[in-house]
């Protein structure tokens, strides 16, 4: 057997496991666990990333890869795998064992403790995980040591060679053109009136609806699901299991919608993957910056467009005859085209998305880089927001 062969085999194991995990994490957010049975599942996703890390850092895998770098008549898709196989490799063999799985068993304990901590309002009580959380993080990139600043060498696992300067170059002249720019649409007598998209939406034919709309953009139903969630999520747990979800909101169309429409972009490219990458480790998105490239897309590019409405616009009047029956198809289109600042990062304007992102990445190298405490937040949080949109969130 050839070296590429082996790992090829020996990562689809690795693959695999990692798809099982997956599955863990799916089911608690799908199927929302009961309080007491999260610790049950933190040990179980602890266990899977444990067995994880030692494939990863096997004696096995480091003498295949090895070997491999000797070869010197590699095809470009077995120097992919390689430089993948090597990468993940590099990285897993500086991480302590005991620090993969508390991460695992905190994140998993922290999901069910968040979605309590957001239904009532209550950020006091998910402090205690998030600052637990920062801190491993922020071992983890000590760890790893990729560059001087412990922020970019967590943003690297997201966006290969990706730093926190390169970022902010983009991010720093965007930032105020973008506020202006708000300020001019806010202020505009032409302004178009979203009041349509907060009727009161029956959740059930929004989310059957919903699903149709996937359908229709390709979206493989014998390879995949919809469900719902807290917040939206795609989820590949095999090479022919590509699932999402949505989050319906009865007083606000667009949530559903166009939360849905964002999570089967990051879903057709997993399904476009090619066969024979299937279950290997190459069988992922390039990064982070790539995927999210491909639900935008999606999202706003065909889902905002006016011809995607003018096909889709008939079936929405069929479904909600006492709302959109008389309604213009034109206004309905210039509604869901609303520049609005909103208080909620999957539910805002292509023009207002780009601040709630920057808003998130001042703050996360704040936490990181000790600038700021976990307690602090809803301070910092509030006043960001009024600085970036104008607003500031009630809770």
């Amino acid at each position: 057997m050839s070296v590429m062969k082996e790992i090829k085999d020996y990562f689809t194991e690795i693959m695999r496991l990692n798809y099982i995990q997956s599955l863990l994490g799916w089911d608690q957010e799908v199927n929302m666990m009961g309080y007491k049975s999260v610790e049950g599942r933190s040990e179980q996703s602890a266990l899977l990333s444990q067995l994880i890390h030692q494939r990863l850092v096997s004696d096995k895998a480091g003498k295949l890869i090895k070997e491999a770098e000797k070869r010197k008549d590699l095809n470009d898709i077995d120097a992919a795998m390689l430089r993948e196989a090597k990468r993940a490799y590099d990285q897993e063999v500086k991480l302590p064992e005991e620090l993969v799985v508390e991460i695992t068993k905190t994140a998993a304990l922290s999901q069910q403790v968040w979605q309590k901590a957001r239904q009532n309002k209550d950020f006091k009580s998910f402090i205690p995980l998030l600052e637990k959380t920062v801190e491993l993080q922020k071992e983890k990139a000590e760890k790893l040591g990729t560059f001087p600043d412990l922020y970019s060498t967590l943003i690297d696992l997201y966006e290969p060679s990706a730093t926190y300067k390169w970022i902010s170059n983009i991010f720093n002249p965007i930032k105020p053109k973008l506020t202006e720019f708000i300020k001019k649409l806010d202020s505009s007598s032409n302004k178009p009136n979203d009041s349509i998209l907060r009727k009161k939406y029956n959740i059930d034919k929004q989310f059957e609806l919903s699903v149709e709309i996937i359908k229709k953009l390709n979206f493989d139903l014998q390879a995949g699901r919809q469900d719902r969630s807290t917040h939206p999520f795609t989820s590949s747990l095999s090479s022919t299991d590509t699932r999402i979800t949505t989050r319906t909101t009865e007083d606000y169309l667009n949530e559903c919608i166009f939360g849905t429409i964002h999570e089967c972009g990051h879903a057709l490219y997993e399904m476009g993957i090619k066969k024979e990458f299937h279950d290997t480790i190459l069988c992922t998105g390039t990064s982070m910056g790539i995927h999210e490239s491909q639900s935008r897309t999606l999202e706003n590019f065909v889902g905002r467009s006016r011809e995607f409405w003018m096909y889709w616009y008939p079936t929405f009047q069929k479904y909600f005859p006492e709302i959109l029956k008389d309604y213009p198809m034109e206004e309905f289109y210039r509604s869901i085209n609303c520049v609005q600042p909103s208080f909620i990062r999957v539910n805002a304007d292509e023009v207002t998305y780009g601040l709630h992102v920057i808003l998130r990445f001042e703050i996360e190298k704040d936490l990181i880089e000790g600038n700021i405490r976990v307690n602090e937040l809803p301070e910092i949080w509030n006043s960001k927001f009024e600085e970036f949109l104008g607003i500031i969130p009630p809770d």
